[in-house]
């Protein structure tokens, strides 16, 4: 699943991506963006991570409900 999406250059958003059982969400700001079902990775890591692009990231928090 994808969804586009306009990134302004020299702009900071505030990103949030929920994983909850199989409940996939992303939040741009308050405003979700993707929700979608998948069940094929029950546990692993979190952290960002880029492809072919560079990013600066802050205040990355991760915790399990």
């Amino acid at each position: 699943m994808s969804r586009g999406f306009v990134v302004a250059p020299a702009t900071w958003y505030r990103l949030r991506f929920d994983a909850i059982g199989n409940q996939l969400r992303v939040y741009v700001g308050a405003n979700l963006l993707l929700e979608a079902t998948d069940a094929s990775h029950p546990s692993g890591n979190a952290g960002p991570a880029m492809y072919r692009t560079a990013a600066d990231y802050d205040d990355f928090l991760a915790y399990q409900p």
